[in-house]
């Protein structure tokens, strides 16, 4: 008698993610990651990852273990991210723009991938581009949502969502705006 063995769910053996801009916060981003938004009037810290798939998971949200004399113990970490095809991750993100000749007719997003077993809450030597997606925007520029910026200017936004959907040994990547699909992406990835 044979039995059927069904695989519901992996560990990643690697991490992937995005970069964005975060809202700088002392003593939680890098002084050199510090730059000003001159749109919205803020500061902000580039080049921060957003992980969708995490080989090893800190604990502590805010265990930077880039930072100078940072000490990792192994009691800090949790197992990687378990991977189910019932679970897709979604994460929001945003493009703000000032002028109708700044909001150009087409988007792209990397995805990076990184194998250290913590990944980094920023953009280091450590994480390499996997992958890109592009995609065309049709929609006219009056279309994208009002944003109040600096000084009382009026800004206009694309709003969307970077969609990873987990299938065995490869991970789809899309862009969607307003719950529609304008553009995927597959990356390979390794499991234990």
């Amino acid at each position: 008698m044979t039995s059927k063995v069904s695989v519901v769910s992996t560990i990643a053996r690697l991490s992937l993610g995005v970069t964005y801009a975060a809202i700088f916060e002392k003593g939680k981003h890098r002084p050199e990651d510090r730059y000003r938004d001159e749109l919205e009037g803020v500061w902000r810290a580039e080049n921060q990852m957003e992980w969708y798939l995490r080989k090893v998971r800190p604990m502590h949200p805010y265990l930077d273990t880039e930072a100078p004399g940072a000490i990792v113990r192994l009691i800090g970490l949790a197992q990687g991210d378990n991977v189910s095809k019932a679970q897709p991750k979604q994460k929001s993100f945003y493009q703000a723009y000032g002028k109708e000749k700044e909001f150009t007719k087409s988007h792209i997003d990397t995805i990076y991938q990184c194998d250290e077993d913590v990944p980094p809450s920023r953009l280091t030597k450590a994480v390499k581009p996997l992958c890109s997606i592009t995609c065309d925007l049709d929609i006219p520029y009056h279309a994208l949502e009002d944003l109040d910026g600096a000084n009382g200017r009026k800004l206009k936004m694309f709003c969307y969502e970077i969609e990873m959907i987990p299938s065995g040994a490869s991970n789809e990547f899309s862009i969607l705006y307003k719950d529609v699909k304008l553009a995927s992406q597959d990356a390979r990835i390794e499991f234990e």
